[in-house]
């Protein structure tokens, strides 16, 4: 691991020469082109997480509308208080994997996709 550490944190350090290869796409003339954010292997090895994050946005988005539609409409009280509530348990750890891929995509100190938890690993 190519890592600095410091206190409790851990520092990445430059990405490793097989992590440089996996963002560009190697000619038979050895040119590298990079590819585009959309096909990034990293991308297809984590489909699980993104879909799950997507899913996590999408369901914490249309609680919050139907909270503030109930506030908005007069149904207030504890109805909307429990979609507020939902919609907080749907888009906290959504939007937290969100942005963390986004930020591993592009290279961000710190943050890779070895960190995210293997859920589908076999067990031994």
């Amino acid at each position: 691991i190519n890592a600095e550490y410091m206190g409790d944190s851990v520092i990445q350090g430059p990405m490793s020469e097989e992590e440089e290869d996996d963002r560009y796409l190697i000619g038979a003339d050895g040119s590298r082109t990079e590819l585009p954010w959309w096909k990034d292997p990293r991308l297809r090895e984590n489909r699980r997480y993104i879909a799950l994050a997507i899913a996590l946005d999408l369901s914490g988005i249309g609680l919050l509308i139907v909270a503030i539609l109930c506030e908005v409409i007069g149904l207030g009280g504890q109805r909307s208080v429990v979609f507020f509530v939902l919609s907080a348990i749907c888009l906290l750890p959504g939007v937290y994997v969100t942005i963390y891929m986004v930020r591993a995509l592009r290279g961000d100190v710190g943050y890779t996709f070895g960190r995210l938890p293997a859920y589908d690993v076999d067990p031994e």
